[in-house]
């Protein structure tokens, strides 16, 4: 996967727990638990926008790209 978030990182260098990010954001514990463990194929953007003011962050900060090198441009063949 070359996008990929960066939840479970940003949680624990807050010292907060998904249980408590959970309850301060009104977020399910179950897609938090997904969103941090990058097993959701979608997040939706309200909860993104959610977790970024929460967190104190740009969605930049949030979401991590990786290129994927088998793809060697896959997207854009002449």
């Amino acid at each position: 996967m070359a996008i990929r978030n960066n939840l479970a990182v940003l949680l624990a260098v807050r010292g907060i727990k998904i249980s408590q990010a959970a309850k301060d954001t009104g977020i399910s514990r179950n897609t938090l638990f997904g969103i941090a463990s990058n097993k959701n194929k979608m997040i939706q953007l309200e909860t993104v926008n959610a977790l970024c003011q929460y967190l104190e962050i740009a969605p930049g900060e949030f979401f991590i790209y990786t290129p994927d090198p088998a793809s060697d441009g896959w997207w854009y063949k002449n």
